[in-house]
């Protein structure tokens, strides 16, 4: 934490380098997602307790079943061989048909000029999706009316590609 607020001084990292060269392989000494260490804990208990509450919860789910399925209805107006993957408040089109099955076949689908494109695209019109993925997250403080910008922007976008094709 203290680096994350006040920086890492050039001291601290001398020293940071000194001490890992002296430890045992396998740990870096550095906390990670996985440690498991205090404030993730309590991050984790007012996540659980203030924000994942019922109403948030059902907020989220309506929000990610309507861009789903606004997704897809904008795929498949364009017969474009896509689908569209929710799990949770988790969204993400994917441009294969679908299901995939393995890692394979998810390597094969990524259509790095498609996606950049559909990327630009949103970002022209005000829309910003996870920029190393094709990924959407509903939180609580989501509206209806910004589900609606994002499959009206991505409907649009896909109309000028199937055009330009």
């Amino acid at each position: 934490m203290p680096t994350a607020v006040w920086g890492l001084s050039p001291a601290t990292a001398a020293r940071y380098i000194e001490v890992n060269a002296d430890r045992p392989s396998g740990r870096s000494g550095m906390g990670t997602t996985l440690s498991g260490n205090p404030m993730q804990f309590a991050c984790l208990v007012a996540t659980l307790a203030e924000v994942m509450t019922p109403e948030n919860h059902a907020h989220m789910e309506t929000l990610a079943k309507r861009l789903a399925t606004g997704l897809t209805r904008a795929i498949d107006r364009h017969r474009l061989p896509w689908h569209v993957v929710r799990v949770g408040a988790r969204i993400e089109f994917i441009c294969a048909p679908g299901p995939l099955r393995n890692g394979a076949e998810a390597a094969h689908a990524h259509q790095p000029v498609v996606e950049g494109a559909i990327h630009t695209g949103l970002i022209n019109r005000g829309s910003l999706i996870a920029p190393f993925h094709n990924m959407m997250l509903i939180s609580p403080a989501t509206r209806k009316a910004q589900v609606d910008r994002l499959i009206a922007n991505f409907d649009a976008i896909l109309s000028d590609l199937c055009k330009a094709a």
